[in-house]
């Protein structure tokens, strides 16, 4: 799946220039994921946090958080980053829905941003994520700009226990393959 980011925004109480939060209030097209940048007692300025608007646009979601936790109360030193899931096809509210938490998983356990507690320990569950490629575009900040769970699901165990090629078994094959 693509997401496209766009950022940074400010909180709206943020007295920064910038785009602020608040200005995300589409019921049209202000969904999906969230990223929220901080700075932490422990690991300085970071992605401290990887969320999802689904059922609310992006600036009643993200009003909602008490990012006071986030390491930072100041409202002016927060980031956010927003991503839409892009596409060719239409697909049903159930699959976006479905494809976005997926997305979220992956996301979280791949970067485990301080903030996040679910997803981080565990690995995706393979039957939900290991299909799943998510490719970010635009303003991703720090994420990667491809995140397979394939990697990160159970399925990458069994890719690393295979054994390597050995060079008589691709002579034999070469032997073998009609031409």
């Amino acid at each position: 799946m693509h997401l496209r980011w766009d950022g940074p925004f400010q909180l709206a109480r943020s007295h920064r220039h910038g785009r602020k939060i608040d200005h995300l209030s589409s019921v049209e097209t202000d969904f999906g994921l969230y990223q929220v940048y901080a700075q932490h007692p422990v690991y300085g300025r970071s992605l401290v946090f990887i969320g999802q608007a689904i059922d609310q646009p992006f600036a009643m979601r993200i009003s909602q958080q008490p990012w006071s936790h986030a390491g930072d109360t100041d409202p002016d030193l927060l980031d956010v980053y927003v991503g839409r899931m892009v596409g060719s096809e239409t697909i049903t509210r159930e699959r976006w829905a479905l494809d976005l938490s997926a997305a979220e998983i992956l996301l979280v356990h791949a970067h485990a941003p301080a903030l996040n507690a679910t997803h981080i320990r565990e690995g995706p569950g393979f039957r939900r994520c290991a299909e799943v490629r998510v490719l970010n575009w635009g303003a991703c900040a720090a994420l990667a700009r491809e995140v397979s769970g394939l990697v990160w699901t159970s399925a990458a165990l069994a890719a690393q226990r295979q054994d390597p090629y050995r060079q008589s078994d691709l002579l034999r094959a070469s032997h073998l393959a009609p031409l």
